[in-house]
């Protein structure tokens, strides 16, 4: 039979469709044979609309199996779908070919480099410049067939030459609470102070209970901390998604493990308190699986640090290293007080003349006389 074996007795692979066959022996010694298929997951062949996608994409290295393909599909453009999804309200009124073709066309721009992976991590600025980007690429008419509810909000910026009305803020109906006087505020004013006109009762307009304008959530509120981002009385929802957003997106403002952990722990705890108890069951499960997974990449990067501190400063100590011609190579246990010492003393430490400092400190008698 044509083919390969897979590893297994009496296994083969197909080399066309990479089907699995296994051949059977019918009685002791018999050489009749037959064979049957063994289910293996998806083994289609890739359809020609995925290679086209692919092809037209720039891909190079096209899969030859409709799974690989479509692995290869959405790790390329599954981004643009999400951003989409953030974006738009009717994303379902797009033909096949015209959500080809915008695919095509964000792919070719480099937009993959310069957005967040997900639509849910999109600053207000990200969202009119992708809206912007769609438009240009599929046509105004088709643009504000799917356009969100308050496109009128975004007219100006992106140019909109159709008629889409003037939009006019939503406003804020609210009453003095001493003497009952009715005021009305645009939303983006909500959290302001103000003064009642009749009694001088000191006021605050009030926030709407959902969308931009709402207050911050106690999950941004907390990740706000985590990254240092003050977060004044007046600031929106919206605002501080911004802001984190771009927090996110800098890795010079990463937090310390330490602060991670600390955030990770209040974000479980306060999920924990909300949850029912199917939903508490599940979280629990996942933070154990959690902190296993915590404690494998702890040994991981222990064993990993280990590795390099004997190779770039125990090395030179070793006989015929460039420094055991001064000092005696110290024990394996000297070597974990050295580091300590360091670790405490002089944070960031990196050259081998911060070991021999901390020798001639620690362990005076290990350097030779000559």
């Amino acid at each position: 039979m044509e083919g390969y074996s897979s590893g297994d007795e009496n296994v083969w692979e197909c080399p066309q469709c990479h089907s699995l066959i296994q051949e059977h022996v019918v009685g002791a010694g018999s050489p009749v044979m037959f064979s049957s298929s063994i289910e293996t997951g998806p083994q289609d062949l890739i359809t020609d609309e995925q290679a086209q996608l692919l092809t037209d994409i720039g891909e190079t290295s096209i899969p030859s199996f409709k799974h690989e393909a479509s692995l290869l599909i959405n790790d390329l453009t599954g981004c643009f779908d999400s951003w989409l999804v953030a974006c738009f309200r009717k994303r379902d009124v797009l033909q096949p070919q015209d959500h080809r073709r915008l695919q095509i066309a964000m792919h070719k721009a480099g937009l993959r480099t310069q957005y967040p992976k997900y639509g849910k991590d999109l600053t207000e600025a990200q969202r009119v410049e992708i809206m912007r980007f769609v438009k240009e690429a599929l046509g105004e008419e088709l643009f504000l067939a799917m356009a969100p509810p308050n496109i009128k909000k975004y007219a100006s910026s992106l140019g909109l030459q159709t008629d889409v009305g003037e939009y006019k803020p939503k406003e804020l109906d609210f009453a003095c609470s001493k003497c009952g006087q009715t005021y009305s505020a645009p939303e983006g004013m909500a959290g302001h102070p103000l003064e009642c006109q009749v009694c001088h009762e000191p006021l605050r307009i009030p926030r709407p209970s959902r969308g931009y304008y709402a207050a911050p959530t106690e999950a941004q509120l907390e990740e706000a901390e985590l990254y240092g981002i003050g977060v004044h009385e007046e600031m929106h929802k919206g605002e501080l998604k911004d802001l984190l957003a771009e927090a996110n997106a800098d890795r010079s403002r990463r937090p310390s493990q330490e602060a991670l952990e600390r955030f990770h722990r209040r974000r479980f705890e306060r999920q924990l308190r909300d949850a029912d108890d199917k939903t508490r069951a599940r979280l629990l499960k996942e933070e154990k699986e959690y902190q296993k997974e915590l404690q494998r990449e702890a040994r991981e990067s222990a064993r990993e640090e280990a590795e390099l501190r004997r190779e770039i400063y125990e090395a030179p100590f070793s006989r015929g290293g460039d420094w055991s011609e001064f000092y005696i190579k110290p024990s394996r246990s000297t070597f974990d007080d050295i580091y300590a010492w360091l670790d405490e003393n002089r944070p960031g430490w990196n050259s081998i003349s911060d070991i021999t400092d901390a020798i001639d400190e620690l362990y005076p008698e290990l350097r030779k006389t000559r």
